[in-house]
């Protein structure tokens, strides 16, 4: 449930394909300018059904990440489920979705949102009080520079889950970094979420590096059409 600022590489794009065994089994061998890594994983904590749920169907509740170089996030992941106890519980939700800028460990300037988004949810296991937990996955498209960004989540009552949703987002007491914070989406003031303690929210990112100028021969080439 760490917080890590790193990133880690999950695949490396070779001249148009993903990295993988070479002849009888042998290792690719990298490509000089031809390798970047496409999809790294960026600030994972994983949500578990034993990590604490901080309700978030009536205010947003926001976790922190940092990037180390510019980037752009593909995907992003959140964890959570529901707080009281139905016959049967929605396969979906209903998210507002909100990326802020940091300014001393607290959201600020809205870089981009996303409203009344309905995701299906998968189903990761109950909690210890038999209450579902589900993970949940956005495609986006945010660019981003070097430093920290946060990730608000706000789930929205719907015909399906009734009202109040009781929806509550997944999170642990160990982390390294900022704690997560929380506000009401009409005020501009933002809390730390203590439960009793400083926590984080479960969350975590695709992101997919600039693509780098690749080697050609076109120089050499030139010369042959003066």
């Amino acid at each position: 449930m760490s917080k890590s600022a790193c990133v880690c590489v999950v695949g490396l794009l070779v001249a148009g394909g993903v990295a993988g065994a070479g002849a009888e089994g042998e290792p690719a061998a990298p490509r000089g300018p031809d390798r970047w890594s496409p999809r790294d994983v960026i600030c994972s904590q994983r949500g578990i059904p034993e990590s604490a749920k901080f309700p978030s169907d009536s205010i947003e509740v926001a976790n922190e990440c940092e990037v180390t170089s510019t980037c752009t996030i593909i995907k992003a992941t959140w964890w959570g489920g529901y707080m009281e106890r139905r016959p049967t519980y929605p396969d979906s939700a209903v998210f507002n979705v909100r990326f802020y800028g940091d300014l001393v460990c607290t959201p600020t300037g809205l870089l981009a949102e996303f409203l009344g988004i309905k995701l299906p949810g998968t189903f990761i296991g109950n909690d210890p009080d038999e209450l579902p937990c589900y993970r949940y996955d956005l495609e986006v498209a945010i660019p981003l520079e070097p430093g920290k960004f946060w990730m608000g989540i706000q789930a929205l009552a719907t015909s399906e889950t009734r009202l109040p949703p009781k929806w509550g987002r997944l999170g642990d007491e160990i982390f390294l970094g900022c704690g997560s914070q929380w506000r009401f989406p009409d005020f501009a003031t933002w809390f730390e979420d203590q439960i009793p303690h400083e926590w984080d929210a479960s969350q975590e990112f695709e992101v997919e590096e600039p693509t780098p100028a690749r080697s050609t021969s076109w120089g050499a080439l030139r010369g042959l059409y003066r």
